[in-house]
């Protein structure tokens, strides 16, 4: 089995946190991973 975790710069805008995470996503699927881990992923939070 191969795991891998992925690591980025969280921002305030949740959509391009996403955009991140779906590329990230599809490099460890081409690299046969088959547990890949975001840590950081859910970090940011808009206060208002």
């Amino acid at each position: 089995m191969l795991v891998a975790a992925g690591q980025f710069a969280v921002t305030s805008v949740w959509e391009k946190n996403a955009e991140i995470c779906a590329s990230l996503m599809a490099q460890a699927a081409e690299n046969d991973v088959s547990l890949f881990v975001l840590p950081e992923a859910l970090l940011a939070r808009d206060a208002s």
